[in-house]
């Protein structure tokens, strides 16, 4: 008999306590619908054909050329949507800055357009994530 109200006891208990447990609308843990996960596309290195590579990191990128490596460009990105960002770019050859749209279009290759009109492609050499 006194097994029986021990277990009476402890399931009471039990269910007393899982009454304290805050459950929200995502179950247990989250408390809400999760956060969404911050696109990582761009970060790592990018050639533009033979002109340039590019290194992606944490909102920022570098542009070297690929003859000289002397820096080309360099500026910050952000990301637009999962498959979109945009770069603010100080160009040192044209000596001005070039803000673009880029666009990926597979796993490696981003098509950009600039807000003057031309056009270029990025194509990933590595990945950093």
């Amino acid at each position: 008999m006194r097994t029986i109200i021990r277990v009476g006891f402890i399931a009471g208990f039990a269910t007393l306590l899982s009454g304290c447990i805050s459950v929200g609308p995502g179950g247990f843990g989250g408390g809400g619908t999760p956060a969404p996960r911050t696109p990582t596309f761009a970060e790592g290195n990018w050639q533009q054909g033979a002109l340039a590579s590019y290194v992606f990191g944490n909102g920022s990128f570098v542009g070297t050329a690929s003859d000289t490596g002397n820096k080309v460009a360099d500026g910050t990105y952000r990301y637009i949507n999962a498959n979109t960002i945009q770069i603010s770019s100080f160009s040192a050859v044209q000596q001005k800055t070039i803000v673009a749209n880029c666009l990926l279009v597979n796993g490696d290759t981003m098509n950009c357009t600039s807000d003057t009109g031309s056009t270029f492609s990025l194509v990933r050499t590595a990945r950093f994530i």
